[in-house]
């Protein structure tokens, strides 16, 4: 049996509510996440602690002190002229760090700053100041 038009109308009608909808979640319409992988590796969704502040796009790693003035020393960043991806998190990152055997533990940690050079391996700092920081 031909499905009729008000039928075809009203499918399709679901069909982007559901998009909409996936949108505004953040996920596909089949449930996995549309996130940004470099987000994905620096955190973010790792637990609820982490939250981003803000995420951008570098044309020059070495530029990223005009936007995080308090950065401090980064041989790593200094001279590499090929774009990077920052994320800014607020205070109370959380990873988990290893110890001894039996001796891990959660770390809290505040001034959280991931960067993904043009090498693709995110680079964490941490007690970074966001006196300064704007983001472009």
């Amino acid at each position: 049996m031909k499905p009729d038009r008000r039928q075809m109308v009203g499918v399709a009608a679901a069909v982007v509510a559901l998009v909409l909808l996936s949108m505004i979640k953040g996920t596909n319409a089949f449930g996995s996440s549309t996130q940004d992988p470099r987000l994905t590796a620096c955190g973010v969704g790792l637990n609820s602690a982490n939250v981003p502040i803000a995420s951008f796009e570098l044309p020059a790693a070495s530029k990223i002190w005009d936007y995080l003035p308090e950065l401090g020393i980064s041989p790593e960043l200094s001279s590499d002229n090929n774009p990077a991806f920052v994320v800014v998190f607020q205070d109370g990152f959380r990873i988990t760090v290893a110890g001894k055997p039996g001796n891990s533990g959660i770390a809290t940690l505040s001034g959280v700053v991931c960067v993904i050079p043009s090498n693709g391996v995110p680079i964490f700092y941490s007690e970074v100041s966001r006196v300064g920081f704007h983001a472009p």
